[in-house]
């Protein structure tokens, strides 16, 4: 973890021999993560809660209620940003168990594209994959 007392930002850097990438949370309650120790060079485990939303940016209220997150990772130039959006699409074909579709310039009706209720795909995942109840 990369964060000093006070900030309300928070960058988590992964370095393997095969990986390197930031992510970087931000708008974050200060006072929250400054009380469960979240400071430089903290490991911090896979689903570990590692702060509040809130509203910050640079003092309390600066903002509206919202989390900035972005991805970075290293290349031959440096760190370059990349677009979390397609990460998040990933994460969600695999809930669903099947692909999205883009949508073009004219939304589908709404019962084309609301054909599953979330508890329906939720009842029907595998357990050992950590999406059970």
């Amino acid at each position: 973890m990369i964060r000093s007392r006070g900030q309300q930002g928070a960058t988590l850097q992964v370095n393997t021999q095969t990986e390197h990438i930031r992510f970087r949370y931000m708008h974050m309650n200060p006072s929250a993560m400054d009380a469960d120790s979240l400071l430089n060079g903290r490991r911090v485990t896979e689903g570990e809660k590692i702060g509040v939303v809130s509203n910050y940016l640079d003092h309390p209220n600066g903002t509206t209620r919202h989390l900035h997150f972005d991805v970075q990772v290293f290349t031959r130039d440096g760190w370059l940003w990349v677009n979390p959006y397609t990460t998040l699409v990933s994460a969600y074909e695999r809930l669903i168990r099947g692909r999205g579709r883009e949508i073009g310039p004219e939304p589908p009706a709404a019962a084309a594209v609301a054909h599953a209720q979330p508890e329906d795909v939720i009842q029907r995942l595998d357990p050992q994959e950590g999406g059970g109840n």
